[in-house]
Order: structure tokens, then C-alpha cells, then sequence
């Protein structure tokens, strides 16, 4: 059996901004909230944290990518900066245009009603950190600061933005494209973590890598969309007075050849089909090994079937993810350097070169959106990196408030999941709203 999946749910805390909801039909759903809020008490304690589902985005799906752009482009520029906007249009696919805007105007929506400012108004810092986004605070603002982090799923086989950090984009066949855009991104996941002083060694590496797992690719493909690419839209938001990172990955092997093969096996009960999936797993597993010490790799061995040690996987990518997330030093600590802990009972926790992260505290959460492993991490704003904290307006213990010094009970998490056309209803709402 495996780890218990974190502490057990406690009852919704905050105002109803729609219970979670996850897999209700549409008419099941409660109806979309006036505006988005963000719950004061979660804040405080631990987390308050809003998934946004954009439905099914799957490789051919860009159609209903673009259905749902047009429902959005009627809206942002009442909502969004125009670089905003601009920003989210690098990018070459449909379903990664969907899902930059829907995070950048939730963002803005979820802060506007926090702040009771308009969404277009609020100055969001992204260079001066290195790229970790926080609220900046106007003059004599008086609402309580809150620290924000957002997990955004992509898709498999997808190019990188349109621009000068470009990956590769062609190949003889449609396959080999497919294919090195796919190793392009796995590489680009893994790069986040390594070290800027040897970002240019790590690019040289990661280029070799590429070659070397190019032929093979075809195979694990269907793999790495569960390390690094959802074929489903989901947008993580995580809003704390503490310091916040969240992390959220899809825990099934479903890219083209994945689905391919488990309908296969489905319809014909071929073995086959159902043994390549396990190959892919492990091959996919045996590739990462390298970013997982001893004893996270033993955890991750120690589940039976592939599935349970990919879900494993998961647990410690995403554990490590929101740490470093909260920090803000993504690409300045290497995997390998973070230790996760997984007991019997409780959260999970996580040491730093050996050294036990006590001040630091998890919610692993695998219910809330099916298929998905969410991690939120909160810690003290003194842990931050310097470019973060003086962003801040204050001394960052003057921000955080009472600090955590203990671990948060369950219900002092709140999740809450909306719909795409719950999300189009609060956009309306907040035109109205600062339109007037």
C-alpha cells in the first residue's frame, strides 16, 4: 500500500465561491459567484487555493482551445495590461494561449476582489523577483499583503512561446517534430532546477540528452506527458500571508500513444498494448532516477506496480516543485539537494542538504482534481530570495503576520474548483463591476 493521500479533508472554510465540484456535470454545478474571492481565515492559518478547470485540451483539441480564447478575448482588455495580453500570445498552440491568459486574469481577479481594486490596476512584479510574480500594493493600501503562486498544466508535444527562446520547432516528419518538441519541454522542466552558474554546461547537457533519447522518444513520449504535460487544462492558484508555492502534475501515462494503446487494450484485451504502457513507465522512471536521492528513489521503487511508483514520483516531483517554488530559487537548487519525507501518517516534509525544512509545511492533495497531484507549500516570507523580499513594502515578518508554528490542521487549507464558464461568469461580473 501506499503513503496516505495527506491529511484528510476538514469542512469548506471561506464564503461560497463554489464548493469543489470536480467531475459534477455542468448543471450539477453550483452557480458561478458574483466575483472570485479569497478566503481572510486561509490565509492566515495556511493557504487558500482555487483550481480552475478548463476541460479537456488534448492534442487535436485546438478548436475548442480557440472557442474558448474568443470567449476570453471579448473580456481581458477591460481586465488585463495590454503586455499581459501580449504575453500570452507568444505562445504557438491554442490550449498554452488558453491556459496563459486564464492564469494571468485569474490572477488579477482573485486580487482585485482581495484589494477591492480593478483588475487592470494592480501591479504585479515579475522581472525584479526573477520571475517569481508578487503583488505590489499601492500607496496606502489597506488590505492584509498576500503572497500568491500559480501551477499551470501544458500540454504534450507542445512548442515553445513564439520568440527568441524558441525550442525546436520542425524535423523531417511530423513524428520527429512532435517528437523534439516533446524533448524540448521534458528538457526545459528539468533545466528549471539547475543551477544559473551552470545554466550554459546544463543547456550543452540537456542538448546531448535530447539526441541521445530522440529515437526512443516515440516510446516514453506517452510518459513524459505525465511528468510534465496534462492533457487537460488546469490552472493552480495558491494565495497565503505566508510565503506560497504550488506545484500540481497530471498521474497517468494518457498522451496520444498512451490513449492509443489503453483503448487497445480496452477493446481487444491485448496484453501487448497493456505491457507497452508499463515500458513506457519505467523508462520514463529510470530517466528521472537522476533527480531523486536514495531514499526518494527508494520510495518511489517501493510501490509494486508501475502506476503506484509513477503516482510516487509525482508525490516527490511536486513536494520538491512547491519548496522551491516558495523560495523562488526554482533553478538555483538541484533536485537531488531535496530530501522528501512521506510518514505514515501527516504531511510530507522535506530537508535541504540534509538539513530538516521545519519551518516549511505541506498539503499533498490527490482528490480534489482527479488525476492530478497538487502540492502547496507555505513558509516564513524571511526565507524568501532577496529580489523577492524587497518587492516587499515592509519588513517580510511584518508581512507574513502571526507565523505558522505548527503544522495546519486540514481545514485550514481551502480548495475550490470552478468550471471555464463559471470563470467567463466572474470576468463578466467584475467588468460590471469596475466598469461603472
Amino acid at each position: 500500500m501506499g503513503p496516505p493521500r495527506g491529511p484528510p479533508r476538514g469542512p469548506p472554510r471561506g464564503p461560497p465561491m463554489g464548493a469543489p465540484c470536480w467531475g459534477a456535470p455542468l448543471a450539477a454545478r453550483p452557480k458561478a459567484p458574483l466575483l472570485l474571492r479569497l478566503d481572510p481565515v486561509c490565509l492566515a492559518a495556511a493557504a487558500d487555493v482555487v483550481l480552475l478547470e478548463l476541460g479537456p485540451l488534448q492534442q487535436g483539441a485546438a478548436a475548442a482551445a480557440e472557442e474558448q480564447l474568443q470567449a476570453l478575448a471579448t473580456r481581458v482588455g477591460a481586465l488585463l495590461p495590454s503586455q499581459e495580453i501580449l504575453d500570452s500570445e507568444r505562445y504557438r498552440r491554442a490550449p498554452d494561449r488558453l491556459r496563459a491568459l486564464s492564469s494571468r486574469l485569474l490572477q488579477r481577479l482573485l486580487l482585485s476582489s482581495h484589494c477591492s481594486k480593478s483588475p487592470k490596476s494592480i501591479f504585479i512584479e515579475r522581472k525584479a523577483t526573477r520571475s517569481k510574480p508578487i503583488w505590489r500594493p499601492s500607496a496606502g493600501e489597506t488590505a492584509d499583503f498576500v503572497h500568491f503562486n500559480v501551477s499551470v498544466s501544458s500540454a504534450a508535444a507542445v512548442g515553445p512561446p513564439v520568440g527568441p527562446h524558441r525550442g525546436p520547432t520542425g524535423g523531417p516528419t511530423a513524428a520527429a517534430a512532435a517528437a523534439a518538441a516533446a524533448v524540448w519541454r521534458l528538457s526545459r522542466l528539468l533545466l528549471q532546477f539547475l543551477r544559473a552558474s551552470a545554466f550554459a554546461a546544463a543547456v550543452a547537457a540537456a542538448a546531448v540528452a535530447a539526441a541521445a533519447v530522440a529515437a526512443a522518444f516515440a516510446a516514453v513520449a506517452a510518459v513524459a506527458v505525465a511528468s510534465g504535460a496534462h492533457d487537460e487544462g488546469l490552472v493552480v492558484f495558491g494565495a497565503s500571508r505566508h510565503l506560497v508555492g504550488v506545484d500540481c502534475m497530471r498521474c497517468s501515462a494518457r498522451g496520444r500513444q498512451a490513449a492509443a494503446a489503453a483503448a487497445a487494450a480496452a477493446a481487444a484485451a491485448s496484453a501487448a498494448a497493456a505491457a507497452a504502457v508499463v515500458q513506457d513507465t519505467a523508462e520514463f522512471l529510470q530517466q528521472m532516477k537522476s533527480h531523486c536521492t536514495q531514499k526518494d528513489w527508494a520510495y518511489v521503487m517501493g510501490a509494486h506496480l508501475k502506476e503506484q511508483q509513477l503516482r510516487r514520483f509525482m508525490r516527490v516531483w511536486t513536494v520538491k516543485e512547491a519548496f522551491v517554488k516558495a523560495l523562488g530559487t526554482g533553478i538555483y537548487i538541484e533536485p537531488e539537494r531535496l530530501q522528501c519525507f512521506f510518514p505514515a501518517v501527516g504531511p510530507p516534509s522535506i530537508a535541504l542538504d540534509g538539513a530538516p525544512q521545519t519551518d516549511f509545511y505541506f498539503r499533498l492533495e490527490e482528490e480534489e482534481a482527479p488525476g492530478y497531484i497538487i502540492c502547496v507549500c507555505v513558509g516564513p516570507p524571511s526565507r524568501a530570495i532577496e529580489a523577492y523580499k524587497k518587492c516587499m513594502q515592509r519588513d517580510p515578518e511584518e508581512e507574513e503576520g502571526a507565523p505558522i508554528t505548527t503544522t495546519p490542521p486540514s481545514d485550514a487549507w481551502a480548495f475550490r474548483g470552478f468550471s471555464f464558464a463559471e470563470f467567463v461568469a466572474a470576468a463578466d461580473a467584475a467588468i460590471q463591476r469596475w466598469s461603472t
